[in-house]
Formats: C-alpha cells, sequence, structure tokens
C-alpha cells in the first residue's frame, strides 16, 4: 500500500456513489478513480465520488496507480470475455492491488467450463484474487454463532432472512452470501427448490431469472434438502431500505437465533441464554455498510483471511441449481451443476 491513504479505484453505479462515498470515508481510502459499467454514467460516478474519470475495469487491475479496486457493480467484467479478466485479476494480484467486489465474480457457473476460471475456481486459489464483500460469515456474529455450536452440535434444520439495499449488493450477491454460510454450517445440498419474484411480478409479469447471479434483482424463497434429511430455507431480498439479517438454527439442545448484535440459545431444558456480540467500532447506521467498511479495512490492512476460503465450485451450484429451479419450478441438483461445471 502507499504511504497515506489507500488509494481506491471504484466501478459502480450512480446509485452507488452515495454508500460508496460514505463507506471509502469511514475505511480510510481514498477515491482515486471512479467508473460505471455503462459508459455514459462514468462522468456522473467520477463527478460524485469527487475523483478522476475511469472508463476501463481491467485498466484499473492492470496498470492504474491505485492501491484497492472496489467492484461495485460488475457489468460484463468475468463474463463477456472471462480469459482476459482472469488474467487482469491475476496481474492485480501480482502489483500488490487488492480487489473487493460487491457481486459474485464469477456470476455464472454454466459459462466456466472448458476455460481457466474452472482450475482457479477448483484449487481454491480465487479467493487470493478477489474478495466478495460484505460477507457474513466474515463478521463478528458467526465468528461467535460457530464457537456456540461446538456446543450446541450440528444442527437439523434452520432458516436464515437476508434482505437489504440494492446499492449494497444484488439479488445475486444476496444469494451467493447465503449461499456461502449455509455451505459452511450445512454443506452441500442433495437438491433445490425455489421461486424468484421480481418487482413487477404480481402486475401481469413474472420475469424467470437466466443463468447469472448478474443483475439479478427481487426476492428469492428457497428450500434445500440434505441427503441424511436435515433442511435449510432462506428468504432473500435485494429491495429493503436497510439491512437485515437473522438467522434461526435448530437442534437436539434447543434453538440458537443469531442477529448481527446479539445471539439468543434457547435450550431444549428451557434455560435461555444471551450473548451480546461484540463490534468493531462505534455502531451506527446500516449494518450491510458497517461489514462493508470493517471488511475493506481488513482488506487493505494486509489482514489475511481469518475464515476458511469461499468453497466457490459448491457455492456456485448451490445458486445456480437454485436459479434452474426458478425456471422449472422443481427440485435441483447443485450435484448435477458442478459436474457441468467442471465438464470440458
Amino acid at each position: 500500500m502507499s504511504e497515506g491513504k489507500p488509494r481506491a479505484a471504484c466501478w459502480i453505479t450512480p446509485h452507488q456513489t452515495g454508500v460508496l462515498g460514505r463507506a471509502l470515508e469511514s475505511a480510510g481510502l481514498t477515491p482515486a478513480s471512479a467508473g460505471s459499467p455503462e459508459p455514459t454514467q462514468t462522468g456522473q460516478v467520477a463527478r460524485e465520488m469527487g475523483c478522476e474519470p475511469c472508463d476501463d475495469l481491467r485498466a484499473a487491475l492492470t496498470t492504474n496507480d491505485v492501491d484497492v479496486v472496489i467492484i461495485g457493480a460488475a457489468g460484463e467484467f468475468g463474463h463477456a470475455d472471462p480469459e482476459q479478466d482472469l488474467t487482469a485479476l491475476r496481474l492485480a494480484r501480482s502489483r500488490s492491488v487488492a480487489v473487493a467486489t460487491l457481486e459474485p465474480v464469477p456470476a455464472s457457473a454454466m459459462s466456466l467450463a472448458g476455460t481457466r476460471w474452472t482450475e482457479t475456481l477448483d484449487n481454491g486459489s480465487m479467493s487470493e484474487l478477489v474478495r466478495f464483500v460484505p460477507r457474513t460469515r466474515r463478521t463478528p456474529a458467526i465468528d461467535e454463532l460457530h464457537a456456540l455450536l461446538e456446543t450446541f452440535g450440528a444442527p437439523r434444520s434452520g432458516v436464515i432472512r437476508a434482505t437489504g439495499p440494492h446499492t449494497l449488493g444484488t439479488l445475486g450477491a444476496r444469494m451467493f452470501d447465503a449461499m456461502d454460510l449455509t455451505r459452511a454450517l450445512f454443506g452441500v445440498p442433495e437438491s433445490i427448490d425455489a421461486c424468484c419474484v421480481t418487482p413487477t411480478s404480481g402486475r401481469g409479469v413474472h420475469q424467470l431469472p437466466g443463468e447469472t447471479l448478474r443483475s439479478l434483482s427481487g426476492d428469492l424463497t428457497a428450500h434445500l434438502r440434505f441427503a441424511d434429511g436435515r433442511s435449510f430455507m432462506m428468504h432473500l431480498s435485494d429491495q429493503a431500505t436497510v439491512s437485515s439479517f437473522d438467522l434461526r438454527l435448530i437442534g437436539n439442545e434447543g434453538i440458537v437465533d443469531t442477529r448481527p448484535d446479539r445471539m439468543v440459545w434457547r435450550h431444549a431444558s428451557g434455560e435461555v441464554d444471551r450473548t451480546d456480540v461484540r463490534q468493531p467500532g462505534p455502531q451506527r447506521g446500516d449494518a450491510g455498510e458497517t461489514a462493508l467498511v470493517t471488511q475493506l479495512k481488513d482488506l487493505c490492512a494486509g489482514v489475511g483471511p481469518t475464515h476458511a476460503p469461499i468453497d466457490y465450485p459448491g457455492v456456485l451450484s448451490m445458486t445456480h441449481a437454485a436459479l434452474l429451479s426458478c425456471r422449472t419450478s422443481q427440485g435441483e441438483s447443485p450435484d448435477t451443476i458442478r459436474r457441468l461445471m467442471q465438464s470440458a
């Protein structure tokens, strides 16, 4: 990192300038350049961020004088020319430029077969190239939960509700994040039955999702079935005005409810244990913004991964089984999706 405040390049939409501007200021970053996936909006986002315009995300990664690149809206990155985009990420790492993204990169499992992305995802090096933020599994509440589960034991069922504003990540990002947490707590399910409701649904229009997480918006419900009989449910949305997260796990030792600021264990005996979750720094404003600021600080400070990296093949197979289920109205298998990802 350069002397003084780290310099950041941002790739965002005009709707994200407010939240990213606040996040950069709180994280101690200086906006050096900004651009947008929509070229006509690059000037606007640069003016609103108070920095120079940048019309090429790959240039920001490979040649620009910055310490961190923040991808708030990925556009076609990782999709239209995935080989060149992967090369750009590797060059950024070789220059010690950190990369954070609010959107999953890559965002489509079905277009990876036969590309260098498959090897990168399989060998676990993807998390060294780009860090997905804000990531629920990296929050203090989930750290507390993992410690409690050593006593509580394995849950047999659960439900997660995670909603927030589109500016902090699309529905695709929220699904990727929720599947990452589910993968850590339960493993990869045998089947997923999901339904996606777009903001226009119920008005004579029902738009089905495609084969990518990119630009997905609305609400999603899903039921995950596991081969040993366990189950998990999720309700996700990018249509809320503020971030909200709660997780309930049920097991032989009772029920555990987890929120960003506290955890409650209702024992099977009737006893109740309450734990306040210690938060890094003063807590004010949106919980999702707080998590974003904390994780950007860690990234720029060179704080290495203290959690297991994202199992990209497993999580992408889960998200795309859910997308497929939304189109077929049937339960779909992540294992089938993973085999398709790896086929040449």
